[in-house]
């Protein structure tokens, strides 16, 4: 090391320790520990300091735990269920599945399992959503168990999906449904990126009301009023 424009061997060092300045902190004597002043400070420790006339040695040591605060979050397809309603009897229950893009994921394709209560829904169609088809993209659709559907989003292009809806899955709902409500559970998904690796998922599921159907008012019962009956009464 250089000190005052002269070179000094680190063996030379050790020789006569004067009082240490380390950012204002003061403290005398040969070879003490040196307390580090930004400890206490996230990611630093402190350490021993050898020191001689002159010369100033700061080290700053990260600990571990300001490495892992520093990577990077994991991009992730966020798939979410929309919920609905509707009456028994009722056709045509269109159910919205949407994407949401977390921490700068790219997703060109994803597919996903969606169950039901067969009880109350029969599967009617699935139709492609609009943040899909505005990427080019191709849907299919099959039922692998019964309450199972399997939706697969998928195309030529490796052009991102956008933020919103992709697909719709439209339910009957059973004249014979009791009210209450069911859930819409997602499984089995999985997304793809630009480069054919894969995107972490994250799933949140949905729900479908049956509305109960009102109690019809009986209509009021007729009832006839007797027709007085005349009588002849004889003349004297």
């Amino acid at each position: 090391m250089r000190q005052f424009g002269r070179t000094v061997r680190a063996d030379q060092v050790n020789s006569t320790y004067n009082s240490v300045r380390l950012r204002g902190v003061r403290r005398p004597g040969p070879n003490l520990p040196m307390r580090n002043p930004f400890l206490g400070r996230a990611g630093v420790r402190s350490i021993k300091v050898r020191a001689g006339p002159a010369i100033l040695m700061t080290v700053l040591l990260l600990s571990r735990g300001l490495s892992a605060s520093a990577q990077t979050p994991t991009p992730t397809a966020a798939i979410t269920v929309s919920n609905g309603s509707g009456s028994p009897g009722q056709s045509g229950a269109s159910i919205p599945v949407s994407l949401a893009s977390l921490n700068g994921a790219q997703v060109t394709g994803l597919n996903f399992d969606l169950s039901f209560d067969t009880a109350r829904l029969s599967l009617s169609n699935v139709t492609i959503g609009q943040a899909a088809s505005d990427a080019g993209k191709n849907l299919s659709f099959s039922q692998p168990a019964d309450g199972t559907v399997r939706v697969i989003v998928f195309g030529v292009n490796v052009t991102p999906i956008a933020e919103g809806d992709v697909a719709n899955v439209i339910f009957d709902v059973l004249p014979s449904a009791p009210g209450g409500g069911s859930a819409l559970s997602l499984s089995n998904a999985a997304a793809t990126n630009p480069s054919g690796g894969g995107v972490t998922t994250s799933l949140s599921n949905g729900s479908f009301t049956v509305l109960a159907s009102p109690t019809p008012t009986p209509p009021p019962t007729a009832t006839s009023t007797p027709t007085p009956t005349a009588t002849r009464t004889p003349t004297p």
